[in-house]
């Protein structure tokens, strides 16, 4: 299952989550490569990645059941980690997505119902968003997307909303929709000024 697709210098990067993989697809050539390996505490090993970024040439994975975020070079080799599983500053209950914003990684730390600021330069964590459900608050938050506009949309699953914030991370709106109501909305990406949407319904199955 390939979980995110990245581009980035006439390249693909897919990252399939069941087998703690990424491949790395040129678009000029057939032959693929494959990178990270399964494992536990990271350092270069990884157990269910769910998310990738790009800041400054290097790539930021997020290594979702290790409870961490790695960095690598452009070549693949292992850099640094932050996390570990807890709720304090610099820990993380499944940091399931993330996004770059101003040079920072912001995360989805979904069981501890927040968003993270990562500065990759002093490894510093900031808490953005948190806790239960009121306007501009959260509850599992799941994916996130921004658009040209520098605002922030964030699929707050347990709540079955999608919140908007602006560039300074404050509370903007509540998404509705007429006759439309949310199932647990999980992944975003804003596609030529559409907000695409993902939801993960009771069933289980994904749905668009």
């Amino acid at each position: 299952i390939l979980d995110v697709i990245c581009i980035k210098n006439n390249k693909l990067f897919l990252i399939d989550s069941q087998s703690s993989q990424m491949f790395v697809i040129s678009n000029h050539k057939t032959k693929r490569k494959k990178y990270l390996q399964y494992g536990r505490d990271g350092r270069g090993k990884v157990r269910n990645p769910t998310s990738i970024n790009f800041i400054n040439g290097e790539f930021f994975i997020n290594d979702n059941k290790n409870y961490l975020i790695q960095w690598f070079d452009s070549n693949m080799n292992f850099i640094d980690q932050v996390g570990g599983k807890g709720t304090s500053h610099g820990k993380f209950d499944l940091p399931v997505s993330s996004i770059v914003f101003k040079n920072n990684l912001l995360i989805c730390d979904k069981n501890n119902d927040r968003i993270i600021s990562l500065n990759p330069k002093n490894k510093k964590c900031e808490t953005l968003i948190k806790s239960k459900f009121l306007q501009g608050e959260l509850r599992r938050p799941s994916g996130m997307a921004i658009d040209n506009n520098d605002n922030i949309y964030i699929s707050d699953r347990s709540n079955n909303v999608i919140q908007v914030f602006d560039i300074n991370l404050k509370f903007i709106k509540v998404l509705q929709f007429k006759n439309m109501i949310f199932e647990r909305p999980s992944s975003l990406a804003i596609i030529d000024n559409y907000l695409a949407v993902i939801e993960r319904k009771s069933t289980g199955s994904p749905s668009a």
